[in-house]
Order: C-alpha cells, then structure tokens, then sequence
C-alpha cells in the first residue's frame, strides 16, 4: 500500500500543526502497517483519549508518532506471534479492528455522529453531561438505535463467521452448566411455573429521613434548599467530583459516633472512655482502625501489627489517634478504616493494650415481624460483567447466558456492569472503530431484547452500572442508575429496570443488597487477621461489609481506586440488614451463610480467555424449607434465629 499525500494528511490533522518531520514518519507509518490516513488519524485519537485524557490540545509530533509506531509494532508482532504458535483467528494486520464480521458497523461516519470527529478536529468535544466524569466518555450514539442488528448478524456464534482465538476456546469449554459452590443445596431448585405467586413484591430501601436529616445539612445549599429547590431528602443531589475536606472528616466521624451510640446500648455501657488517656483499669472505647500517626514522620500508612492506631471521635477523643497493642488479643480481623469497639487498659497514655475486640451489634433484618410466617418463594439469577472475552466484542457469553435464562426462568434476573467496560483490551490499545454507545446498541441492545421477549412478563430483569461502566457518565461510586433516556434512544426495552449501585431492596419480604464494585479484593489486601470468628477468607470480606453497615468501609481509599466519595455516605450505608448481600469481584467466586446472611460472590461471566461463572439463588417458603433442611446447620437451634437463610439455596455455576 502507498503511503497517503501529504494532503490527504493535512485535511484530516487540520487543528494539529504537523511539522514536515511529522508528516514524513506519518506517512512511514500508513506505509509499513498499511494504514489509511482515516485509520492513524482514529489511533491517534484513541492516544489522545487513553494517554493524554482527551486533551486534543497535544500536537502529533515527530516523537510521539514514533511512540505510536512501536506501540502498533508491538501489537503486530504480538499478533504473528500468535499465528505463528497455529492460533487461527483473524489476520494479525495492524489495521485490523475488534470487528470480526464484515457486515458490522465499520470505521466513524460523521452523519452517524452528528460531525463529532469534527468538533474534536477542532479542539472542542462534545459533553453529553455538565460534569467532569463524562470526560472518560469516547462519545454519544446519535440518530436511531435501528442501525443495531439482530443477534444472528453480529454475533460470532453465527454460522460462516470466523471466530477469535479466545471464542473457540470459549465454545470448546467442558464444564458449562456445572454447580461449583452452595449453600442449603439440600433445598430444590424453584421453578417459575410452579410458584403459586409468580408476581414480586418489589420495594426499594430508602434511608429514613427523620433519622438522617441532621447528616444531610453538609449537602445542601446554603438556603437549606437542594438542587431541586426542595427540602425532601429523598431528591437529595449527588454531587459527584466534588467534596470538601471537612465534609468527608464529618462523614467519618458520625460513622463513629453511630456505632459508639449502638455499642453503648447493645452493652449497657454508661460511659465509652477516651483511649488517649492512662486508665488502670480495663474501659471500652469506640474508634476508627488507621495504619499511621500523623505526628510519626515515618510512618509509611500500612496496616501490620505493630502499626495499629486507633482514630477517635471528636467527641470522644478529640479526633486524636493512639496506637494499639493488639499482641495479646488472641483474635481480630482489622482493616483501615474500620470501626471498631476496643477494650482494655492505657497504663502511661501512650499505647492502648487491647484484650479483646468486641463484636458490633448488628442491624435488624427489614420486616422480622411481617414475615415471621413466611416469605413467598421467588428465585434469583446474578451474573456479573465483563459479559465479552477479552479479544473481541461479539458478546458470546452474554449470549448464552441469556439462552440459559430463557429456558429455565427465574423470578429476577440481575445484570451487573460493566457492558462497555473501560479496562477492556482492546479498548485500552485504541483497537476501537465504534462509540460505546454503539457496540451497546450493535451487541448488547439486542441480546436484552431476546430476554425480555424471552422470559414471563413477571420476570424481573434489573440492570446495575459499574464504576468501569462506558456509557454511564459517571465513574465515582456510589452511582446513580444507567440514564433511562440513553438506553431508550440506545433501544433497551421498556420491561427493563435500572438499579442504583450500590442498591438495597425488598423482594417478596427478603432484603436483598448489591455492590458493583471491587470491595472484596481492597479489603483483602489490607486486612490484618488473627484466628477470626469466620475462618473463611473471602466470604470474611464480604462480613466486613455487614457488619460495618457500609458498602465500601476500606478508608482512605486506595490510589488506584480514587472514585470513592466518602461525603456521599448515606447512599454507601446499608439501612436494613441484607438477608443476600450481593458483591461481585475478581476474587474466587462463593456462596456463604453467615449469621442469617448469605453472601454471594457471583464471580465475573467472563474471565478474558474463557467462560466465568454466575450466580443461582432460590428463596423457599418457611414452611417447605423445614421440611427439608436441618435449622442447627447454620447457627443454633432456634427457627427464627436462622429465618430466612435457611429457605434459601444459593449456588455458583459455570457459564
């Protein structure tokens, strides 16, 4: 292939001035790789969005082209390599894109766009949204979301289409269908036609507002009034990217002063003493577990056992720090920033020498009283995203997740984020020729609507972003639900609903929380622990959560993980104890009871190179569940006790 003419090059780099040094390695480049002009002017604009954050004031210097040719060169011989080792797929040519079948969507079309690529030529994109995160957005599907396809024209399940290295794999996979994890699988499977009831009962947990009031003030305007223009907390706005130091100091010191409040009636203590002061004898005190002290030059802020400080109130300790000696505490499992009740003695008012860690009260179970009969039998089907292998967008496990669904419906089905995931491979390479919005249009779009059309009107089927989630314009988390107006224009059916993430509800009387972010694996990578009451590693992170009554305790977050706002705190609280607490991550999936709780892990439905897993849950009647299973197996003798965990089977099974 010839190299493009200089002019060729200048119309499309017209904002960008290209030097003749520029001009020259450009066309060098579209000669070895067999580029178009169109196809490097596209890679440079994934550069500018990956590398520089879409900052199209960066000019294509000599330099920076020549980074771009040994990013493509390490991409082309990555690709022979492969094809050398008798890996079939696609042609390893540098200009191959992600779409794998001719009749897709190919390359920008500015009436498509709406003249998008133009606006960014010129240095100006486009904001679907007037807030700092929809800078990580590639860009907005505009006209109709007809041009998506029907499955059988995508999807490279189809006959005649050529599959990716990784997709063969995926199709040759042995074990799919196959239980991997339960809990109670003494309990039936349900089936939907053989429930009485097969209508839900659906209700979302919403946080008191007399109790909460006081804890909004730091959010709202200085007229008292929220964005609306009303003082219901229920409309209370969420001001993503912006938080106040003294805010977020607020935050975590009512999450203090709320459990001191709850330890001192669960123990019937009069007083909680302050751990900086010397004390003799043995007193109880309330505060948040740090790694360091900010009056310690040295401390590095990792949580071991040497280096444990505890944070208090300001009430009941000024919101100083003291060190605890956690050597003759014979069990614990601590993590920075959690609350805790520590007690034992401060002889010179240097280090608190901690005996034991009381155990927090819990909170109740929503509705202990209102289903002290029963719970009306529902089953659940939990599936976590990324739902595409990590070499291609065709969806295939997407696909046949939907095609288990459908044969065997559920009650709910809930879809976890990420669709469009931004930590997708070829997203991160630049090897994209199509908007978010358009490969969620062109592959996901008509794959919902096999669901919906394939399952009872009485399935519900719940969507819940993921701080790694495309076409959502926000990447902070707490979120607040995918935009019902995108995924109308984007074509998602009507019979879908979207879910806050994180989101607590109530269905058919069963308290049932969602967490669709990474908690388990920070959680696990900062935990300290010593003969823990839950032996179990990872089902003991998911406690963390329960007992913490937070959705994301780990504070201060981690560097990587910086979208955490901590000043949003009544949306990351569990209100209601969870009967199922939800929480996918990278992790080993499981399903664990615990204390009248089951946690599930559902695992991701794929992990790059090969099918995942998901997650099966079947709620019984109380009555039908005794019948069946041992009450003692879980946690004593008394029914109510273990109601409702024992009437619920829950199950991780391979895709």
């Amino acid at each position: 292939m010839t190299a493009p003419t200089v002019a060729e090059l200048t119309k499309l780099f017209q904002s960008a001035k290209l030097d003749s040094d520029a001009l020259t390695e450009a066309q060098s480049i579209c000669e070895t790789f067999g580029q178009t002009a169109s196809e490097l002017f596209f890679r440079w604009q994934s550069v500018l969005i990956n590398t520089y954050n879409g900052d199209t004031s960066i000019q294509p210097t000599r330099e920076r082209l020549l980074e771009l040719r040994h990013t493509m060169q390490r991409e082309h011989d990555r690709k022979a390599a492969s094809q050398r080792h008798g890996i079939t797929g696609s042609p390893a040519t540098p200009g191959n894109r992600i779409s794998r079948n001719k009749n897709r969507t190919t390359h920008y079309d500015m009436s498509s766009v709406g003249g998008l690529m133009q606006d960014m030529v010129n240095g100006s994109q486009r904001s679907v949204m007037s807030t700092p995160q929809s800078t990580k957005r590639v860009g907005l599907l505009r006209g109709n979301a007809s041009t998506a396809k029907r499955p059988g024209m995508f999807s490279s399940m189809s006959p005649g289409t050529e599959a990716s290295p990784m997709a063969a794999r995926f199709r040759d996979r042995m074990n799919a269908g196959e239980s991997v994890n339960s809990v109670n699988s003494e309990l039936p499977e349900l089936k939907l036609d053989a429930i009485a009831n097969r209508q839900l009962s659906i209700e979302v947990v919403e946080p008191d507002s007399a109790k909460t009031a006081a804890e909004y003030a730091d959010d709202m305007d200085e007229d008292g009034e929220d964005e609306e223009g009303s003082q219901g907390l229920s409309r209370q706005r969420m001001r993503y990217m912006f938080e106040k130091p003294g805010t977020r100091s607020d935050v975590l010191n009512r999450r203090i002063e709320r459990m001191a409040s709850d330890v001192k009636a669960e123990y019937k203590i009069d007083a909680l003493a302050n751990p900086t002061y010397a004390h003799q004898d043995l007193v109880t005190s309330v505060g948040r577990i740090v790694g360091f002290n900010p009056d310690d030059p040295g401390a590095n802020g990792h949580l071991t056992n040497d280096t444990v400080y505890l944070e208090t109130s300001r009430r009941l300790g000024n919101g100083r720090r003291v060190q605890l000696d956690i050597s003759s505490t014979a069990s614990f499992s601590l993590f920075p920033g959690q609350v805790v009740a520590a007690e034992g003695k401060n002889l010179d008012g240097s280090v608190f020498a901690v005996s034991q860690f009381r155990p927090l009260p819990l909170q109740p179970h929503q509705g202990t009283d209102k289903r002290a009969s029963g719970v009306t039998p529902f089953s659940a089907t939990v599936a976590s995203g990324p739902f595409t292998l990590s070499d291609n967008f065709d969806y295939e496990p997407l696909a046949v997740l939907v095609d288990c669904i459908v044969k065997n419906p559920p009650s709910a089905v809930f879809l976890l984020g990420p669709f469009v995931s931004e930590t997708h491979p070829l997203i991160k390479e630049g090897m994209v020729d199509m908007m978010p919005e358009q490969i969620f249009a062109a592959h996901i779009v008509p794959l919902l609507k096999t669901l919906r059309d394939g399952v009872p009107a009485e399935t519900a089927v719940f969507l819940v972003p993921s701080p790694d989630e495309m076409c959502h314009p926000f990447a902070s988390y707490p979120q607040p639900p995918l935009n019902r107006d995108l995924m109308a224009r984007l074509g998602v059916p009507s019979g879908i609903q979207f879910l806050d993430n994180p989101a607590q509800l109530i269905i058919n009387g069963v308290s049932i929380a969602v967490a669709n972010t990474e908690t388990l694996l920070y959680l696990n990578s900062s935990e300290i622990s010593r003969m823990p009451s839950l032996v179990e590693r990872l089902p003991r992170m998911a406690w963390h959560m329960a007992t913490q009554r937070h959705f994301f305790p780990l504070t201060p977050a981690p560097e990587n993980y910086a979208g955490i706002l901590v000043s949003h705190d009544v949306k990351l609280r569990m209100h209601v104890m969870p009967d199922i607490l939800i929480t996918p991550s990278k992790l080993r999936h499981f399903v664990h009871a615990h204390k009248n709780v089951v946690l599930v892990n559902p695992g991701h439905s794929t992990l790059g190179q090969g099918g995942g897993t998901y997650a099966k849950v079947y709620v019984h009647d109380k009555a039908a569940a005794a019948q069946t299973v041992q009450l003692n197996s879980l946690m004593g003798d008394d029914d109510e006790e273990v109601f409702p965990a024992h009437c619920i089977r829950a199950e991780i099974v391979r895709l």
